[in-house]
């Protein structure tokens, strides 16, 4: 039995590429930035010390003033954790500025 031949309508099918949807991953930033949080937060030494200890809360005004004038946007980890939790951050972005300047303030202050 001989095979069968294709159409021109067959062959045309053929030809062109199979276009399909990829099903696009919806990411919450509010959970995105909480999970970061707790990464930083809880991030633990060799030895069982928390690594952010000397982040989680900033200086007070009356035990170190020099640090409010050497610094001109103080944060600490818990203004964060506020953040996070009243939806301030629209992004992730925006959480990794502020961590990125609470490390800042850290080296401008211990200079």
């Amino acid at each position: 039995m001989p095979k069968r031949k294709r159409t021109q309508t067959e062959e045309s099918k053929d030809d062109e590429p199979v276009r399909r949807r990829r099903r696009l991953i919806q990411y919450d930033p509010s959970q995105i930035c909480q999970e970061l949080y707790d990464t930083i937060r809880y991030e633990r030494t060799e030895d069982g010390r928390v690594l952010c200890e000397a982040f989680i809360r900033a200086p007070k005004r009356r035990n170190s003033a020099d640090y409010y004038d050497v610094v001109t946007h103080p944060i600490d980890l818990l203004r964060v954790q506020q953040k996070i939790k009243t939806d301030e951050y629209d992004d992730v972005d925006h959480m990794t500025y502020d961590i990125e300047l609470i490390i800042n303030n850290a080296k401008t202050y211990y200079k």
